[in-house]
Order: C-alpha cells, then sequence, then structure tokens
C-alpha cells in the first residue's frame, strides 16, 4: 500500500475526527488535522509503518483520552510501540 493511501485509510477510519492530512519535511510521516481538543497529530514514518488499523485504534483512544493535554501530538514509536512522543 502507498503512503497516500494508507494515509487515506487512517482518516477515513478515524471517521469525523481528522478533516485533512499533509506529508512532513523529507518524508517523515504526515499531519493529522482534527476537529475538538487534538487540533493537529504530526505521526512519524516508522508510526505509519504499523499498520492502518493498529495506528488508527491508537489514534482514537489518544484523541478520546481526555488526560492528554495540548492541542498538537506528536505519535511515533518507542521501545517498539505506538506512543505520544
Amino acid at each position: 500500500m502507498s503512503y497516500g493511501q494508507i494515509v487515506s485509510a487512517l482518516t477515513r477510519s478515524l471517521d469525523a475526527r481528522i478533516i485533512g492530512y499533509d506529508n512532513l519535511p523529507d518524508h517523515g510521516g504526515c499531519i493529522l488535522y482534527g476537529v475538538g481538543r487534538v487540533k493537529r497529530i504530526d505521526v512519524t514514518a516508522q508510526a505509519l509503518e504499523c499498520g492502518t488499523q493498529e495506528l488508527a485504534a491508537f489514534l482514537r483512544q489518544t484523541i478520546d483520552d481526555s488526560s492528554v493535554e495540548g492541542s498538537s501530538l506528536r505519535v511515533g514509536m518507542r521501545e517498539g510501540r505506538l506512543a505520544v512522543l
């Protein structure tokens, strides 16, 4: 699956939480633009390699988690697992 297909599938699986996306510089991942409390999520290229379903579930949980502070998040890999960086 190409990068564009992965990001497109990811935004579809997050329903109305995501209203747009863009590329991070130097093919370092993507930026997801959200509605609600979290307005921007930078997703590293390594996190995108986890697969659409796993990443979407993590993002959905993170967006809905009221203890996550700030309107901007960075999601990547830490010790082989998805994490907020």
